[in-house]
């Protein structure tokens, strides 16, 4: 009964929007996991690739796995990838020369704020080629917000904000992935809790955004800081699109004191915050909200169109999980920024949380995050939509059955398998370049052995796969 009195009073407050009941949705769930997504990637050929981030418990190592998916949401590939860390934090994914590139925040250890920026490489079938670690951080820095993006074909920018012994910073790191460098900058005057950020049309410098707007200049030196209007009390949260050579789209939260409600606004602007054009959503009272996606609230079709979006009817007092019905909310305009429709997916038993989303090459968009659900699990979910805000199908990503312990590692010619399950599967012996050396078919997983005293010292990389999928892959490193 509560349900359809929430779902009556919605519908007489929003007037003529539609509602869409959720039809096409990918999913990863596990009972003793909390999972969810950061990123995702359309590929040119209309797949999708996804890292679900995984933490088993708060005792134990976090994991990716990496899915694609066809453009009907079917699973045509996974793989997990370990990493010898306790956290991994908002990975972000591109494309460099055919290669899977990854890049996402580590923290070695429980109990520790010892940051470090992990990247992965790996080629179109999902193998680790190779993997650097950039440590730009002094050691007790939290990282709160940052945006990421590619500048030419091997140098990754990264602007946000942390806290740091010495107070908050807004910070920039250019990570050089061909000779394993970075520089790193701290912006002067304090912090705006950077979350999003645009190259200057000449890329004479950026506009980084957050509770206000930051010019710097190449070497993240701040500039100028300009406050929106008055009217306006916005938060960190939010995102920044070019628009023309003078303006930009930006989307961010509303903090109103009370009594009046919070909201999103959405408008072109100017470099010096005056807005051209703008667009209100505003919650209906208090104690409910509407929040833009943590990570990335908006994107461009090809099309030129414009999607926002983020989560409805959100618990200001724990953003992460909560009782309360929910939804994934989505507004779509065109180029000139008039309101086409908006749309919401969820009000259901759980709690959904929207961390980002892409417009597709086919005119929809591809949100993702995770819900938390009635039994209180973290639940990864992506949705993707049509270019009218509809869906077609449904998949569910479980957990691997299979984990296969190899030691010992380093090793010097002898190395040994274990695991539980006793099928046959084909092992996969990469070098750092992932040229495939060595394949050896394995009659019974349970536990086998392998001789390979013909490599030299080195680092190489495994794969362990059946007919269906890949079940294991990791790196290896042969010893004297």
């Amino acid at each position: 009964m509560n349900k359809i009195i929430l779902t009556l009073l919605l519908i007489l407050f929003f007037g003529s929007y539609s509602y869409t009941q959720v039809d096409f949705e990918f999913t990863s769930f596990h009972p003793q996991e909390s999972r969810q997504i950061n990123g995702a990637y359309e590929h040119s050929d209309g797949t999708y690739i996804i890292p679900v981030t995984t933490l088993q418990s708060f005792t134990e190592d976090g994991f990716i796995t990496l899915v694609k998916l066809n453009e009907e949401g079917i699973i045509q590939m996974e793989a997990e990838i370990s990493l010898d860390s306790f956290h991994i934090g908002f990975p972000s994914l591109f494309y460099i020369d055919n290669q899977i590139v990854i890049l996402g925040s580590i923290r070695r250890k429980l109990n520790t704020q010892d940051i470090q920026y992990w990247v992965g490489t790996f080629d179109e079938d999902f193998t680790l080629l190779e993997e650097q670690f950039f440590e730009p951080f002094e050691e007790g820095m939290i990282l709160l917000q940052n945006g990421v993006q590619l500048e030419g074909d091997s140098t990754i920018v990264i602007v946000g904000s942390s806290i740091m012994n010495q107070g908050p910073k807004d910070f920039g790191v250019r990570l050089h992935l061909n000779n394993n460098t970075y520089e790193i900058n701290y912006l002067d005057g304090g912090t705006s809790w950077i979350n999003d950020f645009v190259q200057h049309p000449n890329s004479d410098g950026y506009l980084l955004l957050g509770k206000e707007l930051r010019h710097a200049d190449n070497n993240f030196q701040s500039i100028v800081d300009v406050e929106f209007q008055q009217d306006v009390n916005t938060l960190f949260i939010g995102s920044i699109l070019p628009n023309t050579d003078t303006t930009y789209i930006i989307n961010q939260r509303i903090y109103n004191p009370p009594p009046i409600p919070h909201g999103v606004i959405t408008g072109v602007f100017t470099d010096s915050l005056v807005a051209l054009k703008e667009h209100r959503i505003i919650a209906s009272s208090m104690d409910t909200f509407y929040y833009p996606a943590t990570r990335q609230s908006m994107d461009r079709s090809n099309n030129g169109n414009i999607y926002t979006g983020g989560t409805y009817h959100i618990d200001n007092n724990s953003i992460f999980q909560s009782s309360n019905n929910s939804a994934f909310f989505l507004i779509k305009y065109d180029s000139a920024l008039d309101k086409l429709w908006q749309k919401y997916y969820g009000l259901d038993s759980n709690y959904y949380f929207m961390t980002g989303l892409i417009a597709t090459s086919d005119g929809g968009c591809l949100m993702y995050g995770h819900r938390f659900t009635e039994d209180q699990k973290w639940e990864a979910i992506a949705i993707k939509v049509s270019e009218n805000g509809t869906m077609t199908n449904t998949t569910v990503l479980e957990k691997a059955s299979i984990k296969i312990e190899v030691y010992p590692n380093p090793f010097i010619d002898e190395l040994y398998f274990k695991s539980e399950f006793s099928g046959e599967a084909t092992l996969d012996i990469l070098d750092i370049n992932g040229r495939k050396l060595l394949s050896i078919d394995v009659d019974d997983l349970s536990q086998f052995e392998i001789n390979l005293s013909s490599l030299a010292v080195g680092i190489y990389f495994y794969k362990i796969k059946n007919k269906e999928k890949i079940l294991q892959q990791g790196k290896l490193i042969k010893q004297n």
